[in-house]
């Protein structure tokens, strides 16, 4: 079973990145009134693909209201969900407080009100990437509490970081931009209203989505089950994901799922 779940991972991650390269060649590629929520439309293509008719989520940071969307979207294709150091929609003014002033800059108001100046910001951050990986890992270090530098200085998490820097400007800065501007706009869908059963996780230091967007998140999702951890920030999802993945795998099984 391992060497067919490997394979499908594989096979997933191959379908989505290729989605989202397509999506991604120019910003003309994605309508001006698209919502977060329509991407929830090649999720059900990926997993048409894959022959799933059901599935469980794990998601990162703001992988988080991609998850979200889907469920919304898909509520009887979603079996649960896990939210690890997830924001809540910038929209929502409670949730921001706590959000430190770079990322409430990068995150909200430039793709709110001055979105030309995303492409210049990012192809720099892009270019650094290639040319100084190490130098963006160090630049990044410096926003985080002391106990994620820490974390995001061993060598296993910088080489994740690293790797994902390039495989998020492999395409070019488009779609970063354009996942910006979706997350930033209304997201199409009322968080209440998702039935899913949902884990989260979230850092209490985390300054890009304070623990104030998790707790409302707990509070608007039915069938959220919340754990926060102390003295952590956004660097958690190493420790956290394995046991987010077991968690979906139990619910899975003990829900009636087939392995």
């Amino acid at each position: 079973q391992g060497a067919r779940l490997n394979a499908l991972v594989h096979a997933l991650l191959t379908l989505a990145r290729a989605h989202t390269d397509a999506r991604a060649v120019s910003p003309s590629a994605v309508p001006v009134e698209e919502l977060l929520v329509d991407v929830a439309d090649d999720v059900a293509d990926v997993a048409d693909a894959l022959g799933l008719p059901q599935f469980s989520l794990a998601s990162v940071s703001t992988g988080g209201p991609f998850a979200l969307a889907t469920a919304a979207r898909l509520p009887d294709r979603v079996r649960a969900i896990s939210l690890i150091s997830s924001p809540a929609p910038y929209r929502e003014p409670s949730s921001l407080v706590g959000m430190d002033i770079r990322s409430r800059l990068m995150l909200v108001w430039l793709p709110r009100f001055a979105p030309w100046l995303l492409g210049p910001i990012w192809k720099r951050l892009a270019q650094l990437s290639d040319r100084d990986p190490a130098g963006l890992l160090r630049m990044v270090a410096d926003t985080m509490p002391s106990s994620e530098r820490r974390a995001i200085s061993s060598p296993e998490i910088a080489e994740v970081f690293m790797d994902s820097a390039y495989e998020a400007f492999r395409s070019g800065i488009d779609g970063v931009v354009m996942e910006q501007r979706l997350l930033a706009r209304d997201w199409g869908f009322a968080v209440g209203q998702i039935d899913t059963p949902v884990w989260l996780w979230h850092g209490e230091e985390d300054g890009a989505s304070p623990v104030t967007m998790a707790r409302w998140l707990a509070a608007e999702l039915p069938k959220c089950r919340p754990r926060y951890l102390p003295g952590r920030g956004v660097i958690v999802a190493g420790d956290v994901m394995p046991e987010a993945i077991a968690t979906l795998a139990w619910h899975w099984s003990s829900s009636g799922g087939a392995t």
